[in-house]
Formats: structure tokens, C-alpha cells, sequence
């Protein structure tokens, strides 16, 4: 996303504010977090926190979706609001009526759904044109478009790793040896056996990747997010 998003909505709700003769307490904001769930978005919570103790009259925000992408939690917000008599206003609405809620939710939620159908279409082409569909991978550089190119350094220490597994060393023994060594882990920091063992279901850990035998598996698995907790 744009780095100056958040300064730039800040900017065009002063401003309407402003024009309106409201004075602007304080503000809020859930920099790079998802607006699908409420639990991870402090910015949101500390908002109806305030709303809730009188320290404020109306909560703006430029747009119901800067509130939420999911229907339910945006009537959640409303409903709270609601009941404190704090107004939430946009700056198409200076009161966000129940259709609105309802309407703009609606869209916001689908468009989400919408997004991810276009990113999995997207991840399958790239997967059945064998590039790259996913976070970086141990050995390997991804380029924009999913390109692939070995990182011979990395590369070296995975030959390294299986060779060693296949003589007969553990891999608690094989991770020991590369802290020793300090050799940086795929996240930067140290081995352990869970980075070179795994998830068997999940088919991650060095020695469990199918990549490094050749082998492409795309579909494997599916990530939801928990709309309650966000994870």
C-alpha cells in the first residue's frame, strides 16, 4: 500500500471536520493491518474506547470500509456507537444511517472475497507456469512476476543438510552444528529441529520440502483467518 494512505485520510477528515466547525480530539489508525477482523486493530478499539468514556461526539473516518470489511463487525462499531449516542459519520455521510451499515458492509465484505478469488486465479496461473506462488522460499529469489533464481549460498547449506540427514545425523544434531557455525537460519536467526523437520500435513521444514526434489505442490493448503481473534 501507498506509506502516505493513512496521513492522506487523516488529512481529508481534518479538513472536513474543519468545514463542518467540529474540533477533532484525537485520531486513530491501523496502519498495514486488515480491516477483517477487530480484535487486531488497536487503533479501532482505542476509537470506541474513547467513544465510549464521552471524549467524543462523532468518530469520522473516510469511509465505512476504513471501519471495517466485514458486515457484522461494522454493525458491531455501530451498534456500540450507538448505544454511547456517539455518531459515525464518513465524508459522504455525516450520519451513517442503518441502510448504509448494511449496503457499504455488504460491498466491503464481498470485495474481500472478491480479492482473494483474483489472488488464488492469480497464484494458480503462476503455479501452472511454474513460478513462484508464495512467500520466499529457503534457497531460492522470487522476482515480480514469480520468476525463480537459485541464491547459491543458501542453496549450498541445504545440500549441505540433506547430505548429513542421509549419512545418519539427527536434525537436532545437523542444527546444533550450523549455530556453531553461525550459519543465519532461513528467518535470519538460529536452526532447530522444528526448521528442518517441519510439518509433515503442512509439507514445510527443510527436509519435508518437495521443492528442493523437484517437485511443485501447489493447493496444498488453505489459510483462514479467524474472524474473532484475527489470526
Amino acid at each position: 500500500q501507498n506509506a502516505r494512505s493513512i496521513e492522506d485520510q487523516l488529512d481529508l477528515c481534518r479538513r472536513h471536520a474543519e468545514a463542518r466547525g467540529w474540533t477533532v480530539s484525537q485520531t486513530f489508525a491501523d496502519a498495514a493491518i486488515s480491516g477483517a477482523a477487530l480484535a487486531n486493530r488497536p487503533g479501532l478499539l482505542a476509537a470506541l474506547a474513547a467513544a465510549e468514556a464521552g471524549q467524543a461526539d462523532v468518530l469520522l473516518a473516510e469511509h465505512e470500509d476504513r471501519i471495517a470489511r466485514n458486515l457484522e463487525h461494522l454493525a458491531h462499531v455501530a451498534n456500540r456507537l450507538s448505544f454511547v449516542g456517539v455518531r459515525l459519520a464518513t465524508l459522504q455521510n455525516d450520519q451513517v444511517s442503518t441502510l448504509h451499515v448494511a449496503f457499504n458492509g455488504a460491498l466491503a465484505q464481498e470485495y474481500l472475497a472478491e480479492l482473494g478469488r483474483k489472488t488464488s486465479r492469480g497464484m494458480r496461473a503462476n503455479a501452472e507456469a511454474g513460478l513462484a506462488t508464495g512467500s520466499r522460499l529457503y534457497g531460492y529469489r522470487s522476482a515480480e512476476g514469480g520468476a525463480t533464481s537459485i541464491v547459491e549460498e543458501e542453496a549450498n547449506v541445504v545440500r549441505e543438510i540433506f547430505r548429513r540427514y542421509a549419512a545418519g545425523e539427527t536434525p537436532r544434531a545437523i542444527a546444533w552444528d550450523l549455530n556453531a557455525k553461525q550459519t543465519p537460519g532461513p528467518r535470519g536467526g538460529g536452526w532447530n529441529v522444528s526448521t528442518l523437520l517441519g510439518s509433515r500435513s503442512r509439507g514445510n521444514g527443510i527436509l519435508r520440502t518437495e521443492l528442493y526434489a523437484g517437485v511443485k505442490v501447489w493447493n496444498r493448503m488453505t489459510v483462514v483467518k479467524d474472524p474473532a481473534t484475527g489470526r
